[in-house]
């Protein structure tokens, strides 16, 4: 590993343990020996799931992810890159923009692009706040028919934060 690539895991994990110890929903574990270019990753968050019965319901969570760091992410070129970093576990996992795990970050998505926007991003598309309703911009066109029809599926789910409010007490102390 060339020592620019391995200073970006360590500053990353140091980023990524700062950002998850501010959130209720996120759980962040690094994957494999440090520093880390994996990492699983938790969002406990409320999703739509199709059933063996082929039916569609909520679940309450959490959506299981992983977000990978290839040893190019500082520099690919890749036109697909923004589909090789993260993926979605959660079996039966309903969306748009992920279609077999695949998440589709999206084409403004750049290599070098810190974690903390990387779950950003990630918690947009669980969350379904970052949802194309539109068959020519989805990965997964079968679910953006299902819930631009079922737009009531999508008000049922809940909309937790991805980070806890600053502490009112703490930001005036620290102004003091």
């Amino acid at each position: 590993m060339d020592s620019v690539f391995r200073l970006f895991l360590e500053n990353t994990h140091a980023e990524a343990t700062e950002f998850a110890a501010r959130s209720d929903v996120l759980k962040l574990v690094p994957v494999g020996e440090f520093p880390p270019s994996t990492y699983a990753c938790n969002f406990h968050v409320q999703y739509l799931e199709r059933s063996p019965g082929g039916t569609v319901e909520i679940h309450p969570g959490p959506v299981r992810c992983v977000i990978h760091f290839p040893s190019d992410y500082l520099f690919s070129t890749d036109p697909k890159f923004y589909m090789r970093v993260a993926s979605v576990i959660t079996p039966n996992f309903v969306h748009p923009n992920v279609v077999r795990g695949i998440v589709c970050l999206g084409g403004g998505f750049a290599a070098g692009t810190p974690i903390s926007e990387l779950i950003w991003l990630l918690f947009q598309i669980v969350s379904y706040r970052n949802c194309t309703l539109d068959e020519r911009n989805a990965m997964n066109a079968e679910a953006c028919r299902l819930i631009r029809s079922c737009p009531e599926m999508l008000a049922k789910l809940g909309r937790p934060r991805l980070l806890r409010p600053r502490d009112r007490r703490r930001i005036s102390a620290e102004a003091t």
